[in-house]
């Protein structure tokens, strides 16, 4: 029989810092020589904390003079969890590498109750000579959980844990991997100058559509695959919001915007690629949207290679629904409240536009954007989802994901159905709030 156990454990991170190492070279010149330079800049810090899961009592970690980070936490019982992630960001110009990593190392005693880990945001382990490039950034997990099967009351109440990572310049021990680099929605075209040859991970994440009275949004997709690019090479991203990027237009309930990534030309929104299909990458259907008064309305959410057709049940939009687009064709708006309410654009959604709820009288829920955008309806009820895009014959281990959701397992539209949903961008989840894309160098 398991012994209970009646004393607190005060777990002290004290120090998680960052050190560097820079090598200053210097020329004499004695001779008449007109020399051109640029000045170099080293700078490295800690930003970005996020909690990811807090059981217990603890102070969320304080970033002190930008390389060290501080925090307690105080376990009670077996099985609770203490994990947050936090950025090492480069912004400055010098390319730099991992060159000492030094993690507390629990004592036999310690290990009996704790576990204390340190790896990247995508599992892989924290190991020398990690290549972290000039303006981009890398995530680490940090967790510490007070272990669940002990058989032993432990005899320590005080752990003193720490974490230390010492960057120097890059060398060619370097080892390529785990930078990546964040687009946020800006309602315009972000640049992306890719900084090396080698795989880069691209992910996507559609916005979720808005919504009124009892409604609600359909969230974004997820996007996903691996390309091979060479240095120099520009990308251009563009990340959706309600009403940007082919979400459905209406004055109060716009569809979620899609998010794509596009090469060779700078086109602009993802409309504009129709006729200009193999200059797009990746894209991520945006949440169509919802207006309902009285029974609960849903948008239907991003694809996927089929937007989510939208649920109406009840209330002032019963039964006006709207399908998703899908690898070829816009969803179809309700036409329900067509003959009161007649239309000002197109109802149904298209390339890379949701369909528009506005209408002679009123306004409806607009149709999430995508590939193909997903349908609207002019007064009330829930518009569908935009479809996604993992078509380009460039892309390797793609696949999408969807908030319950159509799947297939076709290659260029593999689409996986989940109930998985944050705010919080992460891989293999359906989107709350604004779209989202990372590229992720992989060597």
């Amino acid at each position: 029989m398991k012994k209970s156990i009646i004393k607190k454990i005060l777990v002290v991170v004290i120090l998680l810092l960052i050190s560097v190492g820079y090598a200053y070279l210097s020329s004499e010149f004695q001779i008449n020589v007109d020399v051109e330079y640029s000045k170099n800049t080293w700078d490295i810090h800690f930003d970005n904390i996020h909690i990811v899961e807090n059981d217990i009592d603890a102070s969320k970690p304080q970033i002190i003079d930008n390389t060290s980070l501080d925090f307690d936490c105080l376990f009670s019982q077996p099985g609770e969890v203490f994990e947050f992630t936090v950025d090492i960001v480069n912004d400055g110009t010098i390319d730099v590498m991992l060159d000492n990593f030094n993690v507390t190392a629990l004592t036999p005693e310690q290990d009996k109750y704790l576990n204390y880990s340190v790896t990247y945001f995508n599992g892989e382990k924290v190991t020398q000579y990690d290549f972290l490039p000039a303006s981009s950034k890398t995530k680490l997990n940090i967790k510490v959980d007070y272990e669940y099967d002990i058989s032993e009351v432990p005899m320590m109440e005080n752990v003193s844990l720490s974490l230390a990572l010492n960057y120097v310049l890059a060398d060619d021990s370097a080892k390529f991997g785990k930078s990546y680099w964040e687009f946020n929605s800006t309602s315009n075209v972000q640049e992306f100058i890719v900084p090396f040859d080698g795989t880069y991970l691209l992910e996507v994440w559609g916005s979720q559509g808005k919504n009124v009275y009892s409604g609600t949004g359909g969230y974004g997709g997820y996007a996903s695959g691996n390309i091979f690019l060479n240095s120099g090479k520009e990308l251009f991203v563009v990340v959706g919001s309600p009403g940007y990027n082919g979400g459905g237009d209406s004055n109060a309930t716009k569809g979620g915007g899609a998010t794509h990534i596009a090469y060779i030309n700078n086109r602009g929104l993802l409309v504009n690629y129709e006729n200009n299909l193999e200059e797009l990458l990746i894209v991520a259907g945006g949440g169509g949207s919802a207006e309902n008064i009285g029974d609960f309305g849903i948008g239907g959410s991003g694809g996927g290679y089929i937007g989510v057709s939208g649920k109406a049940p009840g209330g002032s939009g019963k039964d006006a629904f709207a399908t998703g687009g899908t690898q070829n064709v816009g969803g179809i708006g309700s036409s329900k409240f067509t003959t009161d309410y007649q239309p000002i654009g197109n109802i149904n959604g298209s390339f890379g536009l949701g369909g528009n709820g506005k209408s002679s009288k009123d306004s409806g829920p607009g149709g999430g954007g995508g590939l193909y955008g997903g349908g609207a309806s002019t007064y009330a009820g829930a518009a569908g989802g935009g479809s996604g895009y993992i078509g380009n014959e460039l892309l390797t281990n793609k696949v999408m994901y969807c908030f319950e959701c159509e799947e297939s397992t076709v290659e260029t539209t593999k689409t996986i159905s989940t109930t998985n949903v944050s705010d919080i961008a992460i891989a293999n989840y359906a989107k709350i709030g604004n779209g989202y894309a990372r590229i992720t160098y992989l060597g």
